[in-house]
């Protein structure tokens, strides 16, 4: 059950992600999800798994792109990344 609850963040995380590329979307939720997206990578570290360093690195970045200017291509590669992650989250469901 919490597989899926991480997964649904990740997708919604990943879509607002992108969302914020086209649309004057709020910097206050990309900040609430890159710090979530950060924590629960971080709960997972221990494992020593590359999903969740990946999540820690997408984190920080999420949090950084609202501070400072990142390119759109590495925008859309962490958005990828979320919603492939929150899909394949559904397989065992």
């Amino acid at each position: 059950m919490i597989q899926i609850l991480f997964g649904v963040l990740d997708l919604i995380t990943g879509g607002y992600l992108l969302g914020s590329l086209f649309f004057n979307l709020s910097n206050y939720f990309l900040i609430i999800f890159g710090t979530i997206i950060f924590i629960k990578g971080f709960l997972f570290i221990k494992y020593l798994d590359v999903a969740s360093i990946l999540d820690i690195l997408s984190g920080i970045l999420i949090i950084l792109s609202v501070f400072f200017a990142m390119g759109e291509i590495l925008k859309i590669i962490i958005s990828i990344y979320l919603i492939q992650k929150g899909i394949f989250s559904f397989r065992f469901w």
